[in-house]
């Protein structure tokens, strides 16, 4: 039967600086490409811009059905064959994706639609940037199954240069607006997508669509649970954005979009961590899972809390230098939003590492309520105070979703010294020490 490789605990860090090497090429050509679309755009066009791209990234968390997450908890238990697992999320998903297609393209249309050119890139969200997205979401946690950590870095990392070069191409130099933004966004992500399907393919994993009603009932009574949690996790992330734009105008989404962005960075680090420890946590015993489990999180939060104090210093210096002076107004929303960018780490790392031992209910609970703060705290305050009054409703959803966390844990399992998950110098000196381990990984890899 084929089945996840064992684990070996110490390559966890090492993965994980390999894969946050790669996040790390992702936000340094995310913020130029970013750069690129205010500067040429404008706030109001880059606010329509963002809103779309989102949508779009909404939607393929959706018609992804959670599959991917499921195929790796069930092949890790021994419950299917990876070939099963395979076959049958990759029928399922050519019919969702369809579905998915056309109901984006309806939506999108009459949101975004309003001139030639936003419908013509609505058009290309729909029909590339969707079925492009399911495809490298569900493949990496195939590859990642398999502990190959390294080629889907390298695809994922390469892909943003190529997303960044089209970008400059069509949105500067050719000035494609809106559509050419979403054209590059189309091509870097099909670099991404195609990339991953050659590596999973010289990988062995089994691509052949197929469809196992048995395997299919398991995998959805997990993996729909575990989507409508990442459908949730995805409103909670950016769906003020979408509030911004219709309760300030396409100009304060702007701002805001620029705000989120720099907010989110500090969260990259933990992101990476979480990453490659999922597919471990799924299989390993209760105590080795918890001893995973506080490690990671303690140097994922010590990442995270170096990030945000040199964030909150240069933020102010760099927003209208990197972005242009109209963005000037984005710096005291992105002030705001950098601390909660710790509870936001600390939430995802403590829920994921439960949805990998099978308890995806923290995931709902926890987002589900940050979402209902958040919503509820921006229709108070954001058209009083715009982009401000997102910032601190999101920051109030991001604690109140940390505090559901950390009562399961505490309460709930009974499992966890919270003591524990403290950072100590030690997590600190490890994240400080970071560019010297990715260049030597960086060298061996090359070697």
């Amino acid at each position: 039967m084929n089945s996840l490789p064992q684990p070996s605990l110490p390559r966890l860090s090492r993965t994980s600086i390999i894969r946050l090497s790669a996040d790390i090429c992702v936000v340094v050509f995310g913020i130029v490409t970013s750069s690129i679309t205010a500067r040429v755009l404008g706030p109001a066009s880059k606010g329509a811009l963002s809103s779309l791209l989102y949508t779009a990234a909404l939607a393929s968390y959706a018609c992804s059905l959670g599959l991917g997450d499921a195929a790796v908890i069930l092949v890790g238990r021994g419950s299917s064959t990876l070939k099963t697992a395979v076959s049958t999320t990759l029928g399922t998903l050519a019919f969702s994706t369809g579905i998915g297609i056309g109901l984006l393209w309806l939506a999108a249309g009459r949101e975004f639609g309003f001139a030639a050119d936003s419908m013509s890139a609505v058009t290309l969200a729909s029909f590339a940037v969707l079925p492009l997205s399911v495809v490298s979401v569900v493949v990496l946690m195939f590859l990642l199954s398999q502990e190959k950590v390294n080629v889907t870095s390298v695809f994922y990392g390469t892909g943003s240069i190529v997303a960044t070069i089209c970008t400059y191409i069509f949105v500067a130099v050719i000035h494609f607006g809106v559509f050419g933004a979403v054209l590059a966004q189309a091509i870097g992500t099909g670099f991404i997508a195609f990339g991953l399907l050659i590596a999973a393919q010289r990988t062995k994993i089994p691509l052949a669509i197929g469809l196992d009603w048995a395997y299919l009932k398991q995998a959805l009574r997990l993996g729909v649970f575990l989507d409508s949690g990442y459908v949730i996790v995805a409103l909670s992330q950016r769906l003020d954005q979408i509030l911004v734009l219709h309760l300030s105008g396409a100009h304060g989404a702007g701002q805001y979009s620029i705000a989120l962005s720099i907010g989110q960075l500090s969260s990259y680090a933990p992101l990476a961590l979480a990453l490659a420890a999922f597919s471990r946590l799924a299989y390993l015993g209760a105590e080795e899972s918890r001893a995973v489990m506080t490690n990671t999180f303690r140097v994922g939060i010590a990442a995270s809390i170096l990030g945000t104090g040199l964030l909150l210093l240069v933020s102010p210096f760099a927003i209208p230098l990197v972005f242009g002076p109209a963005f000037r107004p984005a710096i005291v929303p992105t002030v705001i939003l950098l601390p909660a960018g710790i509870l936001t780490s600390s939430q995802w790392m403590l829920s994921r590492a439960a949805v990998a031992r099978g308890r995806s209910v923290v995931v709902f609970w926890s987002y589900g309520l940050s979402l209902v703060v958040m919503t509820a705290i921006d229709f108070m305050l954001v058209r009083r105070l715009g982009p401000k009054g997102a910032s601190i409703g999101s920051d109030a959803g991001s604690t109140v979703g940390f505090v559901i966390c950390i009562a399961w844990y505490k309460w709930i399992e009974g499992e966890l010294d919270l003591r524990r998950l403290l950072p100590r110098a030690g997590d600190f000196h490890k994240v400080l020490i970071l560019p010297i381990q990715l260049l030597k990984q960086l060298r061996v890899t090359s070697s």
